[in-house]
């Protein structure tokens, strides 16, 4: 669900209950119930289960070698752990908007989170072989795909106008911040419990999530009509075959491609100032935390500006901060302040993404969401498997390519204004 569609019927939904019926109708049926949902709540739920989630795709890339050791392969190879996950994951997101329309949010978000952490905790943390790995992975990230579309979906039915943008801004944001509190928690925890047990844990405490939204969220009551599967679907090839729709689309393949892409260059391939420097590792990964912190927070002060300016600015600045880092490879303070920027130009961009193709969506808002989610973790699955395949070629060789194809994004966005379609 596209931000600017969250308000539309905002005054509408004002005169009525979650049943659906008007207030006299209600309490004539003596079935008053809340309207809105606790912003603070749900937002607390949303973010941490949004990190926790989405950071199953970025868990092992702190765990390559320990797992490589377990089932003697090395660990460009199990690259293919994060990539399984993540093909699953965009492929899911197909799948979870038009299910999210057809079943209602609370129901796909509670199955997401509990299935997800089901197979986190079960099943892949006791694999006696990579292919059963790989194969697991695969169903996780199918499964854990389901939160996200039916989040933001929630949020627009359940949530008051006013505090909407905010929340999917927070909502959006926790989805980057996973890429970066994921991989240090990994970090830290490895060395003491194993990656059978970073799973363990992990998978644990999404299933709590699941259990918590089962008992905060509100029922779907009259606010959800089920809609067709068919028409939900039916909707995906129609907005590819339009030009601006598909630049945006590819858009968004390179704006996570090339987060996804630092971080597992880091990891992989980097520069010789972090050899064998754990501490120098962990302060990069955490240094974009404060830009992710911040935007949300500043997300009313960037709403003045139209969602395709933002998209604009943020893919120069990330491009520009990219071919920086290239110049400061041999310094982790200054590698890391242009991580911070790189990091805050994304997330940025990310929400002003999801706002303009909602513009775009023709009445589409679901089916319009799930291809953007699903072409925003193609591209992030893209990105770790290239890192993994060349990471010989050396760190500043993946910097130049980043600052490319960031540039290659502001394009299209640019390209998607110009087309009328």
């Amino acid at each position: 669900m596209a931000p600017q569609d969250l308000g539309k019927n905002a005054n509408m939904d004002r005169h009525f209950d979650a049943t659906g019926e008007a207030p006299d109708a209600a309490n004539a049926a003596g079935d008053q119930v809340q309207s809105w949902a606790s912003p603070g709540a749900t937002m607390s739920l949303f973010v941490l289960a949004g990190l926790a989630v989405v950071g199953q795709m970025y868990i092992v890339l702190p765990m390559l070698t320990q797992m490589a050791d377990t089932f003697g392969t090395d660990a460009q190879k199990m690259v293919a752990a994060s990539t399984a996950f993540g093909f699953a994951y965009a492929a899911g997101f197909l799948c979870a908007g038009p299910m999210t329309d057809h079943f209602g949010p609370r129901r796909i978000i509670v199955a997401g989170l509990l299935l997800s952490g089901a197979v986190a905790m079960g099943l892949c943390a006791v694999s006696v072989s990579m292919p059963l790995l790989l194969s697991l992975r695969t169903v996780q990230g199918f499964v854990a795909a389901m939160f996200l579309p039916a989040a933001l979906s929630y949020v627009a039915t359940r949530i008051r106008p006013e505090v909407r943008v905010l929340m999917i801004s927070c909502v959006t944001t926790s989805a980057f911040a996973a890429a970066i509190a994921m991989q240090a928690a990994a970090q830290l925890l490895v060395g003491v419990v194993g990656w059978r047990g970073v799973f363990m844990l992990s998978g644990a405490a999404i299933m709590i999530l699941g259990v918590l939204a089962r008992i905060l969220l509100l029922h779907n009551g009259g606010l959800h009509k089920p809609a067709g599967l068919k028409v939900a679907f039916t909707a995906i090839p129609s907005l590819l075959a339009r030009p601006a729709m598909l630049a945006l689309y590819i858009a968004s393949l390179l704006l996570l491609g090339s987060f996804v892409s630092m971080y597992a260059a880091i990891a992989l391939a980097g520069p010789e100032s972090l050899a064998d420097s754990p501490s120098g590792l962990m302060t990069l990964r955490l240094s974009g935390l404060p830009a992710m912190i911040a935007v949300p927070l500043l997300a009313p002060f960037l709403k003045r500006f139209p969602a395709l300016r933002r998209v604009i600015f943020g893919f120069c600045v990330s491009a520009l901060s990219a071919a920086g880092a290239m110049f400061a490879a041999d310094s982790v303070m200054l590698l890391a302040l242009m991580l911070l920027v790189f990091v805050a130009a994304t997330a940025m961009t990310a929400p002003a993404i999801i706002e303009h193709i909602g513009v775009k969506s023709a009445g589409n808002p679901g089916a319009a969401t799930a291809l953007y989610g699903f072409s925003m973790f193609l591209g992030a699955s893209i990105g770790s498997q290239a890192v993994g395949a060349l990471r010989d070629q050396g760190f500043t060789t993946f910097l130049a390519a980043i600052a490319v194809a960031c540039g290659i994004g502001a394009a299209l966005a640019v390209l998607s204004r110009l087309s009328s379609k």
